[in-house]
């Protein structure tokens, strides 16, 4: 997907009832500004106006918009294509993100173990 994802200038996907949406981290790690829906997963991992665009699914036409504005701009796809990939490397490594579920987890039992 690293290929795909390299040949292009943006990521537009609405997401619609997407969870999480994987892809919405993987087109960031590559440096692309993404364009979503703001109902759903995507506004959990994409930073809207610093790396890409969300908007409401109420309101396609600020969807196109954000894709246009993107298409027509390219200093500001060169900004957040930089933005993206700071924004995974900083709040999406994996491995700092697993360290700290476990600790998380680690704190739940422990708080569970002294009560009983």
């Amino acid at each position: 997907m690293y290929r795909y994802y390299s040949a292009a200038d943006l990521f537009a996907f609405p997401g619609i009832e997407e969870s999480l949406g994987m892809v919405y981290l993987e087109a960031q790690s590559t440096g692309l500004p993404v364009v979503a829906f703001s109902d759903w997963g995507a506004s959990e991992v994409v930073s809207n106006g610093r790396t890409g665009f969300l908007s409401p699914a109420s309101k396609p036409t600020e969807f196109t918009a954000a894709i246009k504005r993107l298409l027509i701009d390219p200093g500001l796809r060169s900004e957040m294509r930089e933005s993206a990939r700071e924004h995974i490397r900083r709040f999406h490594d994996l491995t700092r993100n697993y360290t700290s579920l476990e600790s998380r987890l680690e704190d739940v039992v422990h708080a569970f173990q002294s009560t009983n």
